[in-house]
């Protein structure tokens, strides 16, 4: 019930406890109107398919173009003062807390994909919009859209990012003029081209921008592709490039992503928000920290009869700190539902209704042959009785495998 929250489904198939999940019926929307009417009034409920979460959720989020309303004037703003519930299609669980921190993670991963066109990874692997995106994917304006909107619950409910953004896609959420540092190997660029001694002639450019795996060249100025960099135009094109890379690039993109985002968080809300913060805490809000073992030993519980000189607890500490960053990470996001740690670290750990909450240990009233369940809403972890630390951590890591899905166990 909504008291208890229910556990991560620790290995499907495997001697865990859990039941197998009944298959549900009818469409996520459909699904959707069934879970509201049996909770609060107005509380929102989405529910997500695993394998294809895009085009369900912007039906269910009436996503500009996924809607019969798309003759109103402007985005009606998402009520999310009675809450928001997500559901995960043919999987049990009530959500308070963790099925929404891991929907929101998943959904980003789907639309970031390199392979779905709209996104690209930059050489330092952090994630920002692709230019010739919008001619590459057809409905690409609702599903910026809808990055918006999940970038806006990012924020709203700690639910991490699963790549960080780049500087210049963090400064274009900021609504902050980019400089050229933001751009990797841009600044050397420009000085390379205003230097005087530069052979700009054996650099090849021309007034042009182009991304060959698309297949797609953008003109800096009219019919630019078929005018060359000199050292007579070479002001004009530093001008029109860095044009083009800070104001006109993701311009289309971003005017969706904001349209999205202010649908979660009003504009004069994320107005003053964006004031407050700096460039490095909003990557942190949105990505989350990386793991700090004794961090979050220090601000763990204990559930009698485990204690902290308790064998469980000491074998799995150490087994934590032997693990490397990868595997912490894929532990902590079966723990919680969430790859990242919020700002402030293990300490500022929060439920779903924001009210402190520390991860625990406890002990599983299940035998050795089970494997370790997750409590994602709670923060909990549940070890049974295990003989060695061997057998820990053997079983632990097979737990980990199974950290996408939930079930009552």
């Amino acid at each position: 019930g909504p008291s208890t929250p229910p556990p991560a489904a620790a290995a499907a198939g495997e001697p865990a406890g859990g039941a197998a999940p009944a298959p549900a019926a009818g469409q996520p929307a459909e699904q959707a109107e069934e879970y509201a009417a049996e909770d609060e009034p107005g509380r929102l409920h989405l529910v997500v398919d695993r394998q294809a979460p895009l085009m369900d959720l912007c039906k269910q989020l009436s996503i500009t173009g996924y809607t019969e309303n798309d003759g109103c004037t402007g985005v009606p703003a998402l009520k999310l003062l009675p809450g928001i519930s997500i559901h995960f299609r043919n999987e049990d669980g009530h959500d308070e807390g963790g099925p929404l921190r891991e929907a929101v993670p998943l959904i980003l991963k789907q639309l970031f994909s390199v392979k779905h066109g709209l996104f690209e990874l930059t050489d330092d692997h952090c994630i920002q919009p692709r230019w010739s995106g919008p001619r590459l994917v057809g409905d690409s304006a609702a599903q910026y859209e809808l990055c918006g909107t999940m970038i806006g619950l990012a924020l709203l409910y700690r639910a991490y990012s699963p790549t960080r953004f780049s500087t210049m896609f963090l400064r274009k959420l900021m609504r902050q003029q980019a400089v050229e540092s933001d751009e990797p190997g841009m600044e050397e660029k420009m000085k390379m081209i205003r230097d005087p001694q530069t052979d700009l002639e054996m650099l090849c450019i021309t007034f042009c921008v182009s991304d060959p795996p698309a297949n797609v060249t953008h003109d800096l100025v009219p019919q630019g592709r078929h005018q060359d960099l000199t050292a007579e135009n070479a002001e004009l094109y530093c001008q029109v490039y860095r044009e083009w890379m800070f104001d006109k690039r993701w311009a289309t993109a971003m005017d969706h992503i904001f349209t999205g985002l202010h649908r979660v968080i009003p504009v004069n809300i994320f107005s003053r928000f964006i004031h407050m913060v700096r460039l490095d805490e909003l990557d942190t809000m949105l990505a989350g920290h990386g793991i700090d073992v004794e961090d979050w030993r220090k601000h763990t519980e204990c559930q009698s009869p485990l204690h902290e000189k308790h064998r469980l607890v000491k074998w799995f500490w150490e087994v934590v700190s032997e693990m490397n960053v990868q595997e912490q990470e894929d532990l902590w996001t079966y723990v919680s539902g969430s790859k990242g740690v919020p700002p402030g670290g293990f300490s500022a750990l929060t439920n779903a209704v924001g009210e402190s909450q520390s991860f625990t240990l406890a002990k599983s009233s299940t035998t050795a042959e089970h494997l370790p369940v997750a409590h994602t809403c709670g923060f909990q972890l549940e070890l049974p009785p295990y003989n060695s630390k061997a057998e820990l951590a053997e079983r632990l890591k097979r737990a980990i495998g199974y950290r996408e899905g939930f079930g009552f166990a």
